[in-house]
């Protein structure tokens, strides 16, 4: 059977993981669930639902806007000490029962595939630095020897 490209990408992360990253992020920099619920255009008990897990789905789009207020960029809002619990798979072994689901749409995918690309390239030109940096100390390690 062929699968849509991006429909059928899904990431699953614990709902109790990603939301307590939410509320603490939300904490620490001193936000109310109003303030939060005011700059997502949702009410303040939908922003509370998010916190709580009793919303189950959440758009990669709603997680992308909530990185924003926080400044941070959403694989950082996503990373936490549980991390992401797996991705594609049988979700039989995941300590906690509850799953949320992602389904990325192309924009997003595209987006991040962007800054990706540019990520990549900063970690190109990275080695490129340390790749003759080392030549540089090998040659001089080569004179002191000769010395």
């Amino acid at each position: 059977m062929a699968s849509k490209t991006s429909e059928n990408h899904e990431l699953s992360l614990s709902t109790a993981s990603i939301f307590h990253k939410i509320r603490k992020e939300r904490d620490k920099r001193g936000y109310t669930q109003e303030s939060m619920a005011h700059d997502l255009g949702i009410t303040p008990k939908a922003y509370q639902n998010i916190e709580t897990g009793k919303n189950k789905s959440i758009t990669l789009e709603r997680l992308q806007k909530i990185a924003d207020i926080f400044e941070m960029d959403l694989v950082s809002l996503l990373q936490n000490d549980e991390n992401v619990t797996q991705i594609n798979g049988d979700n039989s072994d995941l300590s906690n029962s509850q799953i949320v689901n992602f389904y990325p749409s192309e924009t997003a995918l595209l987006h991040e595939n962007e800054k990706l690309k540019i990520q990549l390239e900063a970690k190109n030109e990275e080695v490129k630095l340390l790749k003759k940096r080392i030549s540089d100390l090998e040659t001089m390690n080569e004179l002191l020897v000769k010395k």
